[in-house]
């Protein structure tokens, strides 16, 4: 018998069809979504390594930038108000605030006025708990709770501390980008 590629392709999508609608779907209801997310998590895992990569690559370059964004604005508040060395670590800070607004815009803010307001608004915002929120979705292993109340809280506490309107809205797309879901986080 000789090899036929399209027939034992044929017979791997069917096969592959039975157990995704077996498996993945469930007998019933109850069991969808219970199985759908084993599912994921599973076909996750076993993805080849550079799929895989490509998906969470840009979502981990954007969790280090924020990180060095938090240290840096760490060090903005350790330094003495008004000297020289404040006004350097902010500056500092600010650039890799801006860096990350590029990562996920992929535009430069200080093309557009207004995004250049935004940022420097949202970098002085005074409310530690946005940037606890923030330093807790930056690590890789965060859990669904700390991107649940990222997702949250962090639109609502920008709208009631800041002045510009754009905040609440670049904090929740800051969140969204930044936080994975746990099957990503997931590290071997």
């Amino acid at each position: 018998q000789s090899y036929q590629p399209d027939r034992m392709r044929i017979l791997l999508e069917s096969s592959l069809e039975q157990a995704w609608e077996k498996y993945v779907l469930g007998q019933n209801q109850a069991d969808k979504k219970v199985v759908s997310t084993a599912a994921a998590v599973v076909l996750w895992h076993n993805i080849p390594h550079p799929v895989a990569l490509s998906w969470g690559k840009p979502r981990a370059e954007r969790q280090e930038i924020l990180q060095k964004y938090l240290e840096a604005r760490r060090k903005v508040n350790e330094a003495e108000k008004d000297t020289e060395e404040a006004l350097t670590a902010d500056a500092a800070a600010f650039a890799v605030l801006e860096q990350l607004y590029r990562s996920l815009y992929s535009t430069d803010a200080n093309q557009d006025e207004e995004h250049h307001e935004m940022l420097h608004a949202f970098h002085h915002c005074r409310d530690k708990r946005v940037f606890a929120l923030l330093s807790k979705i930056s690590k890789p292993n965060h859990t669904s709770d700390d991107r649940k109340n990222a997702m949250e809280q962090l639109p609502k506490r920008c709208k009631s501390f800041v002045n510009n309107k754009q905040v609440p809205g670049f904090a929740s797309h800051l969140a969204g980008q930044i936080a994975m879901p746990c099957f990503m986080n997931y590290t071997k």
